[in-house]
């Protein structure tokens, strides 16, 4: 009887998907992506600089994350996504 109202309450899940194969052999890669810099003008550079600035921060009432989220401070809703600060910052110092 308590095997039978164990089996009832059981939430038991079954993976049926593939499991991935790993080759131990393989050699690590390295991708080597080209250079950013003349790909973008002055000013949209400027303009990049300017999204991710405490001036823009300050007059949209936004803030930064740790995580490089930007939100709305007023109702702490999300403006851009996790990451967006800290690869903007990435991309403007490959420019340089």
């Amino acid at each position: 009887m308590v095997a039978n109202l164990l089996k009832q309450h059981a939430n038991v899940t079954i993976d049926k998907r593939p499991v991935r194969q790993f080759s131990t052999s393989a050699e690590p890669s390295v991708e080597v992506l080209p250079s950013l810099s003349g790909i973008l003008t002055e000013s949209e550079k400027k303009a990049l600089a300017y999204a991710i600035s405490d001036e823009c921060m300050e007059s949209n009432n936004w803030q930064t994350t740790q995580a490089g989220q930007v939100k709305d401070m007023e109702y702490n809703a999300e403006i851009f996504p996790r990451g967006f600060i800290t690869e903007l910052k990435k991309l403007i110092d490959n420019m340089e």
